[in-house]
């Protein structure tokens, strides 16, 4: 029992941390290395799975590795986390927006866009997603969503 635990201890040690994982996932989100970006992020959240922003580049990961539903998913988990991010909320307006689910993209930019209104790209995207739903008139009114 004792070789046991001190096996377990030993790997632990030897594990890289929730941090050193994050860092070396952003450099490889940077480099365009995706795949091994999610790896060390879903090692990072073993750790610590209730940070919202472990949840947000794991989802900006699995949206350029076009796995959008996992994104969605990955959002929503920010979102349940962190309600008040308007961030997620911007990001799962562009991955609805890309599924074609206008009303949903449209509710995702409203929510955002009640928490921070100034956002510019925010706003672009939303008007974006508007006039590409034959809204223009909508997309051209100041002060955001209805």
């Amino acid at each position: 029992m004792v070789p046991a635990l001190l096996l377990a201890l030993l790997l632990s040690q030897n594990a890289p941390s929730a941090e050193v994982l994050v860092h070396h996932a952003q450099q490889d989100f940077q480099s365009g290395n995706y795949s091994e970006a999610r790896e060390k992020l879903r090692r990072a959240l073993r750790t610590s799975p209730r940070d919202p922003a472990l949840w947000n580049y794991l989802g900006l990961t699995e949206a350029h590795l076009n796995q959008t539903d996992s994104a969605i998913r990955d959002f929503e988990k920010v979102l349940s986390l962190s309600p008040a991010n308007a961030q997620a909320y911007f990001n799962l307006g562009l991955l609805y927006a890309k599924k074609g689910l206008f009303e949903k993209a449209s509710e995702m930019y409203g929510r955002g866009l009640t928490l921070d209104a100034d956002d510019p790209a925010g706003n672009q995207n939303y008007a974006l997603l508007l006039m590409q739903a034959g809204q223009r008139r909508r997309s051209l009114r100041p002060g955001g969503p209805d």
